[in-house]
């Protein structure tokens, strides 16, 4: 049995909460973690980032309300988020021991006056 450590934070950028959940599972299993936010804006841009240990962050992915794009490095297959109201959970399915982990959720804004 091989277990995965996957670690969220969700950093605030605007309006993000800092949210802080340790999840343990399994390889082979999915993981949802979870990242919530409100915002005045129609046009909210939600990323996720991956750090690994002694590592810079990595870009995994964003969603708008009119766009959802991946990095290469992080196909949809395996890491995919649906952007809803007011959260950005996102999803990673047959959890490698690679994926262990820290994510980070982040927003930005477009607000026009």
């Amino acid at each position: 049995c091989v277990c995965v450590c996957v670690c969220v934070c969700v950093c605030a950028v605007f309006s993000v909460p800092v949210e802080i959940m340790y999840v343990i599972l399994t390889q082979g299993q999915t993981a949802t973690l979870k990242c919530t936010f409100t915002t005045i804006s129609s046009t909210p841009y939600l990323f996720w980032y991956k750090q690994e240990v002694n590592s810079y962050p990595k870009f995994i992915l964003t969603r708008s309300r009119s766009s959802a794009d991946n990095s290469p490095e992080f196909v949809k297959d395996r890491f995919d988020a649906e952007l809803k109201d007011s959260s950005v959970p996102l999803m990673i399915q047959d959890l490698h021991v690679c994926d262990s982990a820290v994510y980070y959720c982040a927003l930005s804004e477009v607000v026009c006056k």
